[in-house]
Formats: structure tokens, sequence, C-alpha cells
């Protein structure tokens, strides 16, 4: 698992910086892989630093929709530093596009489909599968293609274990252009595909992102201290394209440490610590 990646060479930048968050941040021991380019024939010496940020945060933020009563989108919310030191920096926040979550039940078939469209406004989707590990022993293995209108497959993957990504953008050039995902489970015996399932979650990403102002709240610049509870206030005075039924619009706020007093050189342009979802419902 892991994505995420790093490479400091010595022909290159001295220093890189990777940050992982949840849902890649996960409990469990890590590793770390180490490489060597064929060509580097000399000793090089390098120190790997690894630092965690802790905050007490919402798991998300929901947004109310525009009413009669209130004219834009708003949310405050309390964010409290766990570990020393101190947060300087800024929260910025968008609304990415639209989402929806689903529970699937297949019967008495191998196969799950799913057809959507790619436009202007939506021009790229990502979908997220989590079956049980019960459902995952079942199979031999479990495909998961994307085919274009033609019945072409645009692209090719499988679960991994219990878990299943798959996206596709469109086209340049294209004005829109029309999808269809497909899970296909090669069950090791076949009476097991009376019923099964997976749960999936559909993201249909904005072509440009709806910008939300984060303030602190009383106004000053963020920052954040250990143990001191900050509350934050979050709006978006700006609309976008019509929810289409059944889904709703999701983005996140996310937190840019730039404080250089710790030494740690990512934070010179900025390092993400903290990514709360926000859900317009």
């Amino acid at each position: 698992r892991g994505g995420f990646n790093a490479y400091a060479r010595p022909d290159g930048p001295s220093v890189t910086d990777a940050v992982v968050t949840p849902d890649e941040l996960y409990a469990g021991t890590w590793g770390f892989n180490v490489v060597a380019g064929i060509t580097n024939l000399n000793d090089t010496g390098y120190k790997l630093t690894v630092s965690f940020d802790g905050y007490d945060a919402p798991e998300e933020i929901v947004i109310a929709p525009v009413s009669d009563t209130a004219d834009s989108h708003d949310a405050n919310f309390t964010v409290i530093r766990e570990f020393p030191g101190g947060f300087k920096g800024s929260a910025k926040a968008a609304v990415l596009g639209f989402r929806k979550e689903q529970e699937v039940t297949v019967e008495e078939s191998d196969t799950w489909s799913h057809t959507f469209t790619l436009d202007s406004t939506t021009p790229s989707a990502s979908f997220d599968f989590k079956m049980s590990q019960e459902t995952a022993n079942l199979f031999t293995d479990c495909c998961l293609n994307i085919l274009d209108s033609s019945g072409v497959q645009v692209r090719k993957g499988s679960f991994d274990g219990e878990t299943g990504h798959t996206g596709i953008s469109l086209p340049s050039g294209s004005e829109s252009a029309t999808y269809t995902v497909k899970v296909v489970g090669g069950f090791a015996l076949a009476e097991k595909q009376a019923e099964w399932g997976f749960d999936v979650v559909e993201m249909y990403n904005f072509a440009s992102p709806v910008t939300g102002s984060v303030k602190r709240a009383g106004g000053g610049s963020l920052k954040l201290y250990c143990g001191v509870p900050c509350d934050i206030d979050v709006s978006f005075d700006g609309t976008w394209a019509e929810t289409p039924e059944g889904m709703h619009p999701y983005g996140a706020v996310r937190f840019m440490d730039s404080n250089l007093d710790d030494e740690m050189p990512a934070d010179k342009g900025g390092r993400l610590v903290m990514e709360i979802p926000v859900f317009v419902k």
C-alpha cells in the first residue's frame, strides 16, 4: 500500500519530502524501500527523518445547501493540535465535484457494471471499491475494468485483496464520452455467485473546483498550538452545476503548514498536514 513516493538523487534535489494522510495513513508496522540506481557507482549517504502531526478535528464537515434563509454554504468547526509544537500556515477549501456512495448486491451473476458520462463540467471520474474479507475469499481474482461506448477496454485492473480503485479522464478535445465500469468476479466455485456484493464510492470531479473561504473565527493569522482549541469558519459563496439525482457535492479543507521554525524543509512551500472531507447535504 501507499500512494506516495519520494526520491532524493545525487544529481538532483538533495531534499525530498513525502506526506501521507488518511486513508493511506493507517495503523500498523511501516517499512521503507531504499533504492540505488544501477548507474550509481559511488557511495551516497542520506538521512531519513520521519515526523508526525496530530490534530483533534471532525472526521468530516457537513455544509447545508443554500436555502431561503441562507445565501451561502457555511460551517464552523474546532481544531486542537495534539502534538507539541505549533502550526503556522493556511487552510484552503474547495468543492471538488459530485459523489455517491452505494452498497451493491449482485445476484446469480459474476458481473456488475455501471455506465456513466463525462463532459466539460465533470471531465474525470474515479471509483473506490471495498468488499468484505469473506467476499474476497470467494475469488481467484476479481477484474476491475472500464470500457468505452464501443465496448473497447480502456482501463484494466483488479481488486487488491478487499479493495479496488479505477478512474478515467475525458480525452483531450472531446466534449463528452460515455464509459462503463465493470467488475467481473473469478469465482473459485460457480455456486458462490448466487449473491455477493461490495461498497462503491463514485466521484465525478469538476474541471474547475469551486474554492471557498477558510478563516480563524474572530480573525487573525491561522496558528494552532498544542492543546489550544481554535474555531474555524468555512464558507462557499460560489455556485456549481446542478447536482445529479442521488449524488451530493463533496470537497475538502486542507491545512498547509509553512512553519519554518521546526526545520522541516517542505514547510517552505506549504506542507499538507491535514485534510478534512467536506460534504454538502
